[in-house]
């Protein structure tokens, strides 16, 4: 996405963005417990419909179902292997139905990991793991990334 499009949107209205996709996702049927993300490859055609819900109700942008798909949420689910697959699907699968209704952000959250020294895991441990993601997401024909969901301020700075 270009930047003067968000800049020149932003002067004179207010962008909506989509609505909770965790909870769209339940409502249309996915038990407690399962992978949002796998959602992607295995049941896009419910993806689609939360997508389509919320371009129908005239969100500017939407978010892709990425929100969890980094190596270490996805090592949780034994999904790892499937992090270009699920990431790239998403944005193709949300890019199709925004159409040239609404634009695609990318979400990131946060890997689950506890930086040191509250954790064990690395701060660069951490960069790594989103700049996988970020690279994978990089390949596709996204319009923006939202960071969002980050409780802990390292976490925060290893994302951006």
């Amino acid at each position: 996405m270009k930047k003067h499009w968000f800049h020149n949107k932003l002067k004179d209205n207010i962008l909506i963005l989509d609505g909770a996709t965790g909870t769209e996702l339940q409502n249309y049927g996915m038990k407690p417990g399962y992978c949002p993300e796998l959602l992607n490859i295995e049941n896009s055609g419910m993806i689609k419909k939360v997508y389509k819900s919320y371009v129908d109700a005239g969100s500017d942008i939407i978010s892709a179902n990425t929100f969890g798909a980094n190596r270490a949420k996805l090592q949780e689910f034994n999904l790892e292997d499937k992090i270009e697959l699920i990431n790239k699907s998403a944005i193709s699968q949300a890019k199709e139905i925004a159409g040239t209704k609404a634009k695609v952000f990318a979400s990131i959250s946060s890997t689950g990991k506890l930086i040191e020294p509250t954790g064990n895991a690395t701060f660069d441990e951490i960069v790594t793991i989103f700049e996988e993601q970020a690279n994978i997401l990089s390949e596709t024909d996204v319009d923006g990334i939202i960071i969002e969901t980050m409780t802990d301020i390292k976490e925060m700075k290893a994302a951006i």
